[in-house]
C-alpha cells in the first residue's frame, strides 16, 4: 500500500482507505507505530496507592500483549517496568499485592521496585554482571486523578496529551461510581473511535495535536488515539477503547464522582457501536469506492485519520 496521505483541507480530502481498518500488515504497523507509542489507561490509582505494592498487567491483550508491572516504592514513587525477567524471560510477578522487591519465581533473580537489578543466584562467576540489560526495562507512567496511564514509547509527554484537550480542568472527581463496565463491539478499534468522535458536539469542537474537545455543560474530550473523557465539576466518565483482534473492540467505561451521592455521567454509546459494527461489515465489500468527509460533521474523524497517517508516515 502507498503511504497514507489525507489532505489537511477537509473540503478536498478523501477518506482513509478501507485497508487501514482491514489489512493485517497495516494492523501490525498501527500497533507498533501508534498503539505502542500512545498513552493507555492501565489501572485505577487506588490499586497501587500503598507503599511497596506491585500490580502485574498486560497492555492491550490480543494486540500488543505486553506484560507490564506497576509498582509503588517505599518513597511513594510510581514505576512501570517490564514484567519479563532479564534471565530467561519468565514473568517476574504473577499476583498483585505487597512487595518490598521483585523476585523472579523461576530462578530467583531479584530487582528493586523500579526495575533495577539487585542479585542473580548462580551467576557468581559470570563476567560483566550486572550490565544495564540486566535491569527490567522501564515504561512511561503517569497518575492522572483516579487513573494510571502507561506507554511503552510515548511520542509525547503525558502532560502535553492532557493539556491539549483538557486545558483548565480543575481537580478531577475521584470516588468510583459503580463497577467497571465493558461492552464488546464487532468492529476494528479505529472504526469504533471514529463513530464515538462523530458523537462529539461539532459546533463547539476544538482540535489539538493530541486530540479534540467540546465544551458545554459537559466537557467532552478525546485523547489520541483511544481515550474519551466526559467531565463536569461533580462527575467524570472515562472510556478506554481497547483492540481485541482484527474486528473486535472493548469499550471499557469507568465512572467517578466528586463526592458520595453525586450523580454519575451516563453517556450512551449504543448507537455509535451499532454504527461501527455496520461499517465494519461493509469495509471489505468489493463495491466500496473512495469516500469523502462531510466538512461540517466529520471534522473530528478527519483529524483522527490525519493523526493516524502522520504516525504511519
Amino acid at each position: 500500500m502507498e503511504p497514507l496521505r489525507i489532505d489537511p483541507d477537509i473540503r478536498f480530502a478523501q477518506m482513509a482507505p478501507a485497508a487501514l481498518f482491514t489489512d493485517q500488515g497495516l494492523r501490525r504497523a498501527v500497533a507498533e507505530r501508534v498503539l505502542a507509542r500512545a498513552w493507555h489507561v492501565v489501572a485505577r490509582a487506588e490499586d497501587v496507592a500503598a507503599k511497596e505494592t506491585a500490580l502485574p498487567l498486560v497492555l492491550l491483550p490480543n494486540e500488543l500483549d505486553e506484560p507490564l508491572l506497576l509498582a509503588r516504592d517505599r518513597k511513594e514513587r510510581l514505576h512501570c517496568v517490564a514484567n519479563v525477567c532479564t534471565h530467561r524471560g519468565g514473568r517476574v510477578c504473577d499476583a498483585a499485592g505487597p512487595a518490598k522487591m521483585l523476585v523472579c519465581p523461576h530462578h530467583g533473580r531479584q530487582f528493586r521496585l523500579d526495575g533495577d537489578f539487585m542479585a542473580a543466584p548462580g551467576f557468581d562467576d559470570a563476567l560483566g554482571l550486572p550490565s544495564p540489560s540486566d535491569s527490567l526495562p522501564q515504561s512511561a507512567v503517569a497518575a492522572w486523578g483516579p487513573l494510571v496511564f502507561a506507554s511503552l514509547q510515548p511520542d509525547m509527554p503525558f502532560a502535553s496529551l492532557v493539556a491539549g484537550a483538557l486545558d483548565g480542568v480543575p481537580a478531577l472527581p475521584a470516588a468510583p461510581a459503580g463497577p467497571v463496565e465493558v461492552r464488546r463491539a464487532a468492529a476494528q478499534w479505529a472504526v469504533v473511535v471514529g463513530e464515538l468522535l462523530d458523537a462529539l458536539p461539532q459546533d463547539a469542537l476544538q482540535l489539538t495535536g493530541s486530540g479534540a474537545s467540546s465544551r458545554g455543560d459537559v466537557l467532552r474530550a478525546w485523547l489520541f488515539p483511544a481515550t474519551f473523557v466526559d467531565l463536569t465539576p461533580d462527575a467524570m466518565t472515562v472510556r478506554a477503547i481497547r483492540p481485541c483482534g482484527a474486528a473486535a473492540t472493548d469499550v471499557v467505561c469507568e465512572r467517578f464522582v466528586a463526592a458520595e451521592g453525586a450523580a454519575p455521567l451516563l453517556p450512551d454509546d449504543a448507537a455509535a457501536l451499532r454504527a461501527a459494527e455496520s461499517i465494519q461489515s461493509g469495509l471489505a465489500s468489493r463495491s466500496r469506492r473512495p469516500a469523502r468527509y462531510a466538512p461540517k460533521r466529520e471534522r473530528a474523524l478527519h483529524h483522527f485519520h490525519r493523526l493516524l497517517a502522520s504516525r504511519l508516515a
